[in-house]
């Protein structure tokens, strides 16, 4: 939501616990390449600004499984905060 506040408060967060932020356009890339993309397809995808193209070259499901797969492998590596990407519903019965 714009006005907000959520990157200011994520970076608040982060450098008060000592973690690394992981920003959406990292996780996105990875996925894209997953999906052999352009890089901006899956985030532009998500947003509802996709080319006819590009949505017709992103298969939905491959999308969101290996966009659940790129943030659990985000999360194991620990001491990171994921922005976004509905990483708190995927991740809470992940003990921590």
């Amino acid at each position: 939501m714009v006005g907000s506040l959520g990157n200011e408060v994520a970076d608040g967060v982060a450098k008060r616990l000592g973690l690394e932020i992981v920003r959406s356009e990292v996780a996105a890339n990875n996925v894209a390449r997953r999906l052999g993309v352009a890089e901006g397809a899956v985030l532009r995808y998500l947003e509802g600004s996709a080319s006819l193209l590009e949505r017709w070259q992103i298969d939905r499901r491959k999308l969101f499984h290996f966009a659940a797969e790129e943030i659990l492998g985000l999360a194991q590596q620990g001491n990171v905060l994921i922005k976004g990407w509905g990483a708190a519903t995927l991740l809470r019965d992940v003990p921590m």
